[in-house]
């Protein structure tokens, strides 16, 4: 399925946009793929996270103790956002309740700290690009935070391997051979991400390579070692073959995204309207589709106290829009 949807394909379905000319030598392939990442990154999960319908969301759990009281936020988060936080009762563990953000000025009102003992109700507060905890933690806590990841740099499908033999021992075998560069620069750039081949392409994880021979990878940590699977993408670390987290109908809505920079960029302003035409009714298509998430009417718990009183849980209809 991923053929599909995959940067090859992304190009060739750009070239055939009916505006574009079916030949020109002024924009190259990694042109067509520069302009198809500022669509991606910018209009396309802008418009797709306007609904709120939890595309893009990811969860990590992290440990917190009284040295360092803080957690970064993760650089792939899109705008560098969170969606929540939670206090877990244990490493890995279940979720305890939701740890409210406040401001800095908040952080000497009294009224704020009634409550906040850093252990049943914690706040937290953000200071540059870090999650800090007040009350600050007077023992080790698990924490776990939700945010909006950002797809990686989409690259050509040749720079990166498929995996293919995972039975190798403290490795794998991709299906082709990697790209030249990688075993020069293993010494220095030595992170991979393992890609999902299914839709949305999810980011299983990323794995630290301590070698490369012929087409095997060495890698030493078991535990990363077990998210490959056979059929699975390695890139370096922020790269992707397929736009990763939209649903597949944001294919073509990306491809006439990028086709309208591609007009631009050649000049040709008629082509371009046409173009944007199409691109607009693309988007409003898109809106349509991505939202609401849930057809039917669901029934959504809400919490109607106060964010550090006791919770009185109530039901509430989604009205769909």
């Amino acid at each position: 399925m991923a053929n599909r949807y995959n940067t090859t394909a992304l190009i060739e379905q750009v070239k055939r946009i009916p505006s574009i000319p079916t030949s020109q030598a002024l924009l190259s392939d990694d042109d067509i793929l520069r302009f198809a990442n500022q669509q991606l990154k910018l209009p396309i999960v802008s418009l797709i996270q306007s609904v709120v319908e939890e595309y893009f969301v990811y969860t990590a759990n992290y440990t917190v103790t009284q040295v360092d009281n803080f957690i970064r936020i993760p650089s792939e988060a899109s705008g560098l956002r969170l969606r929540e936080v939670y206090y877990l009762d244990s490493e890995g563990g279940n979720i305890r309740h939701q740890a409210v953000r406040v401001q800095l000025e908040q952080l000497g009102n009294s009224y704020w700290a009634f409550g906040c003992d850093g252990d049943n109700h914690g706040a937290y507060y953000l200071e540059n690009n870090m999650i800090k905890f007040w009350p600050e933690v007077s023992s080790t806590k698990y924490i776990k935070i939700a945010y909006y990841r950002i797809p990686n740099e989409l690259v050509t499908v040749a720079s990166g391997v498929t995996v293919g033999d995972c039975t190798i021992v403290n490795g794998f075998e991709s299906t082709a051979t990697p790209p030249s560069a990688w075993a020069t620069n293993l010494a220095t750039e030595y992170y991979f991400d393992v890609i999902s081949p299914d839709l949305p392409f999810n980011t299983k994880g990323t794995i630290t390579v301590n070698g490369i021979s012929a087409n095997i990878f060495y890698v030493n940590d078991a535990t990363e070692l077990a998210l490959v699977e056979s059929g699975d993408y390695i890139y370096y670390k922020g790269e992707a073959p397929v736009a990763q987290y939209v649903p597949q109908e944001a294919f073509y809505l990306l491809a006439q995204a990028t086709a309208c920079k591609v007009l631009e960029a050649l000049g040709d302003s008629q082509g371009l309207k046409e173009a944007n035409a199409d691109l607009a009714m693309l988007k409003q298509n898109m809106l349509k589709l991505v939202s609401p998430r849930s057809i039917g009417q669901p029934k959504k718990l809400v919490n109607r106290n106060s964010v550090f009183g006791a919770a009185r849980i109530g039901w509430s209809t989604i009205v769909s829009r």
